[in-house]
C-alpha cells in the first residue's frame, strides 16, 4: 500500500489535527482481495500481512508560476514536517511494518475537514 500524505493547508489548517484518524483510516481500510474466496475489497492492509509505503507530498501543493513552483499555498516546513511525523508514527503504532507492498489495486484520497 503506498501512502502520499497532503496536508490542510491555509490559516484553518492544524497540523496534526487528523493525523490518528488518518492513520486509523488507512490501516483499516479494505481494498484488497480476500485469497481464499476470492472476494475482493474485503481485506485491509494488516489482514493480508502488508506493508506501506508512506510518502510526503508536499510537492503536490505546488503551482507552476511562470518558469518557477510556487509553494504559497502549501503548510510551512516546520509544519508539515510534525504533521507528517505524527502520521508516519501513528500508521507505525498500529501496522508496525512499513515498507512498500507491490499489489494496491486502486488510489483512494481521503480528505479531512480544516
Amino acid at each position: 500500500l503506498v501512502c502520499r500524505l497532503l496536508t490542510p493547508v491555509g490559516d484553518n489548517a492544524v497540523p496534526c489535527r487528523f493525523s490518528s484518524m488518518l492513520a486509523r483510516k488507512v490501516t483499516n481500510l479494505r481494498i484488497f482481495e480476500d485469497p481464499e474466496t476470492n472476494k475482493r475489497w474485503s481485506k485491509c492492509v494488516k489482514d493480508v500481512d502488508g506493508e506501506i509505503l508512506c510518502v510526503s507530498q508536499f510537492t503536490l501543493h505546488s503551482m507552476l508560476k511562470g518558469n518557477k513552483l510556487d509553494f504559497h499555498r502549501a503548510m510551512a516546513p516546520e509544519s508539515s514536517k510534525v504533521t507528517y511525523e505524527s502520521f508516519f508514527d501513528m500508521v507505525c503504532a498500529l501496522i508496525f511494518s512499513v515498507f512498500l507492498f507491490q499489489r494496491c489495486p486502486v488510489a483512494v484520497l481521503f480528505s479531512c475537514p480544516t
